[in-house]
């Protein structure tokens, strides 16, 4: 017998109980037919189940990873945003004085429009490191504790940006401070 043929196809013959006279009552071929499952079921073995959650937990580490990334990239946006403050209240400082070799961390509003140290409510610190007659140093650090939630638990990084005479400027990220290298963090900075 064939899994797909019912007893009636095979050519056995099938008998109907008579209740309540009991009497054996073969049956023809045009009765309906019998179904037989021959072991195929319509459920997901555990196996299958398994493998269907491993992939998923997989895709959705990735997920997870470059939605970090994602989140880190728009934490860039304060820093691009007060550099570009303090970049033009730099600018205009030397258009007015002639020269960077007085500006203090205050004139740029390090202290008091933007923390010098870590603060509830900012990703990032700012500090104005190295200036001479023609050009100014800015840093930002990304806080790792005591910041805006959630702090950064990575390798610490620092974008940074010169400010030139003429309002001309570039910008660049290190790893470590003084360092010529980069992090994963460092690109989305530069664009």
């Amino acid at each position: 017998m064939n899994c797909v043929d019912s007893p009636v196809d095979a050519g056995y013959n099938v008998f109907i109980m008579n209740y309540p006279s009991q009497s054996v009552a073969p049956v023809d071929a045009s009765y309906k037919k019998l179904p037989v499952s021959c072991g195929l079921s319509k459920s997901f073995t555990l196996v299958e189940l398994i493998i269907v959650i491993v992939i998923v937990g997989i895709l959705a580490s990735l997920g997870l990873k470059q939605y970090e990334q994602v989140l880190e990239k728009t934490r860039l946006a304060e820093v691009k945003m007060n550099f570009g403050i303090m970049r033009k209240t730099a600018t205009a400082y030397y258009l007015e004085k002639g020269d960077f070799s007085l500006l203090t961390a205050a004139d740029l509003g390090i202290g008091a429009d933007f923390p010098s140290s870590c603060d509830t409510g900012y990703y990032f610190y700012y500090q104005r490191s190295s200036v001479t007659t023609t050009s100014v140093l800015l840093y930002a650090h990304r806080c790792t504790s005591g910041g805006k939630s959630p702090n950064y638990t990575g390798t610490q990084y620092h974008p940074y940006m010169y400010v030139y005479s003429g309002g001309t400027y570039s910008v660049g990220c290190q790893e470590t401070l003084g360092s010529g290298n980069s992090t994963p963090w460092c690109a989305p900075w530069k664009r």
